[in-house]
């Protein structure tokens, strides 16, 4: 049997690497911004990403979503004076 469900990252029960990119993504706010960035990412899949899919590239694609959503490696936004 195979099911699908809409979600959102902000409840979504993450787990171990993920819960810390997730955790940067808050308090950053761009919690809004991360669900737009997965749902691009999975956009093109033939079948619906699982659970542990959408958790692992969260965890393991964590460069990348930084990357993608304006914040630095370590998950922060750049200051304004680092930008000039």
């Amino acid at each position: 049997m195979r099911y699908t469900r809409e979600f959102s990252v902000d409840s979504f029960p993450w787990w171990s690497g993920a819960k810390d990119t997730v955790e940067d993504v808050r308090r950053a706010n761009l919690m809004d911004e991360l669900q737009s960035h997965l749902e691009m990412v999975f956009a093109d899949d033939e079948e619906p990403p699982t659970d542990t899919q959408v958790n692992d590239y969260v965890w393991f694609e964590r460069a990348s979503i930084y990357q993608a959503l304006g914040l630095d490696e370590n998950g922060e936004l750049p200051d304004e004076e680092d930008e000039a």
